[in-house]
């Protein structure tokens, strides 16, 4: 009797080790399982396909808003020049139609100097003259008068693209409308004393 006691002792006692020793085992094996799954579902997140539908997605460039260029006043005889803030062109008419498209640059708006908004006519034409107001002293090649101390004119000092829809604000003109050396002859030229100005937004 005592032999067989020992016998079912022993036998508890080898199940109880197996069961005691396969249980930490197995919770080994499940945490190993749930780590596989999480980096692989994450693999899956991030591969490379994934990656790059994302910087593509991430990558469209948005498009800028479309600022319309000024145009001409419709059923207007002789010439006439539309100056657009916004587009930062101005655009030469004639008889109500356009005949030149220019990039320009205005006032800068952000300094407290934009271009004044409204309708003048060209007062005179001057060349090589140096202009001067507060803070400013340019000698400019060509000089259109419009009122007061505000006029087309060159601007080779100009160190941004004229055209430049950002920049104007806070690096434009005193209140002038530059023009590109290479327009500002032809301008001169073009514009007689007379001639309307329309200055729009």
């Amino acid at each position: 009797m005592i032999s067989v006691t020992k016998k079912r002792s022993r036998a508890l006692t080898a199940r109880s080790l197996v069961l005691g020793y396969a249980w930490p085992a197995l919770a080994a094996l499940a945490v190993l399982a749930v780590t596989v799954a999480v980096v692989v579902g994450l693999t899956l997140q991030s591969s490379p396909a994934a990656d790059s539908a994302a910087a593509t997605t991430a990558a469209r460039p948005v498009a800028a808003p479309v600022i319309p260029k000024p145009s001409c006043p419709e059923k207007s005889e002789g010439k006439a020049i539309v100056v657009g803030l916004a587009s930062q062109h101005m655009v030469l008419c004639l008889d109500g139609q356009p005949v030149s498209d220019i990039a320009v640059t205005t006032g800068s708006v952000d300094r407290g100097v934009g271009t004044p908004l409204g309708t003048w006519r060209i007062e005179s034409h001057d060349v090589d003259r140096t202009l001067s107001g507060p803070g400013y002293t340019v000698f400019v090649h060509y000089w259109l008068h419009l009122f007061g101390d505000i006029g087309f004119h060159d601007s080779p000092w100009q160190k941004f693209p004229y055209g430049d829809t950002t920049a104007y604000k806070t690096r434009g003109s005193e209140g002038c409308i530059h023009v590109p050396g290479n327009e500002i002859k032809h301008l001169y030229d073009w514009a007689g004393d007379g001639t309307p100005v329309t200055i729009t937004a």
